[in-house]
């Protein structure tokens, strides 16, 4: 038993400051509540649920989350290529290529593209093209209009064979629902090289619901994102893919809380 001291003065009868006598009185400790009152355990799993609800948010939307492929063809086999850029070279004309797909019921955020490309050498110039894609808005007429993100540019040397050229900007671009884009590649400097296309048309990955629309080119497309693009026979399937990360609807993230108060719940009362 554990002991507590308490001091009371006390003064005798009839005395003035008389010495104050100190009493010891043993109590016994407050009693220790074992297991905690429900009240306690269930604001214990509350915490715990919007603790893992926002970590489970975290994950989804922080920047550095794992890209995954969201959308692409590079299972299929490769059929031929296509001239791509805005050059002219002895009569061979070039053409800036546009491969359009619409969202689904997620948002999208894209981290990187990658796309299968080689040199072109009947009348180029050798040397490197210099081969840029960006993802472009769609307008009324169905062409690519507003650049809306830059992918980069890529080098690809004249001689260059057939090869994986990953475009990997340092920003990511979150892609709307429901939405038509186009990824546009093309060069700007009289430069050209060629698009692989492959038998296979690009479908959606890792349930991402983007959905392949169509193909166009055009010869007069400019850095502000006009031109008019003619769509391309229905035999080209040009090589793509798509990286990045699939951003949950609201409701699906509002769900995780009340699943694990409701499992955990029964599960304390299933202990007592």
């Amino acid at each position: 038993m554990i002991m507590y001291c308490s001091a009371n003065r006390q003064r005798k009868p009839g005395k003035e400051g008389g010495v104050a006598a100190v009493n010891l009185t043993a109590r016994s400790p407050p009693p220790i509540e074992r297991g905690g009152t429900l009240k306690g355990k269930v604001m214990t799993v509350f915490r715990f649920g919007v603790f893992v609800a926002i970590l489970a948010a975290s994950a989804c939307f922080a920047p550095g989350a794992s890209a995954l492929v969201l959308y692409d063809n590079f299972a299929g086999t490769p059929q031929t290529t296509v001239g791509i850029g805005t050059a002219d070279f002895g009569g061979v004309q070039f053409s800036s290529i546009a491969s359009q797909f619409t969202t689904g019921r997620n948002a999208v955020t894209l981290t990187s593209l990658d796309v299968v490309l080689s040199g072109r050498t009947n009348g180029v110039t050798p040397g490197a093209a210099n081969v840029v894609f960006g993802l472009y808005a769609n307008n009324a007429n169905n062409d690519p209009s507003a650049l809306l993100f830059d992918f980069g540019t890529q080098s690809v040397p004249t001689t260059a064979p057939a090869a994986i050229f990953a475009f990997a900007p340092r920003t990511t671009f979150t892609l709307a629902p429901g939405t038509t884009y186009n990824v546009v590649g093309t060069t700007f400097d009289g430069t050209a090289a060629a698009w692989t296309v492959n038998d296979l048309i690009p479908t959606e990955q890792n349930g991402s619901g983007i959905v392949f629309n169509a193909e166009s080119s055009s010869q007069n497309f400019n850095n502000g994102g006009e031109g008019t693009f003619n769509d391309t026979p229905g035999v080209a399937r040009f090589t793509i893919r798509l990286n990045g990360t699939v951003v949950p609807e609201a409701g699906t993230l509002a769900l995780v809380l009340p699943v694990l108060l409701g499992g955990t719940g029964i599960a304390l009362r299933r202990k007592r």
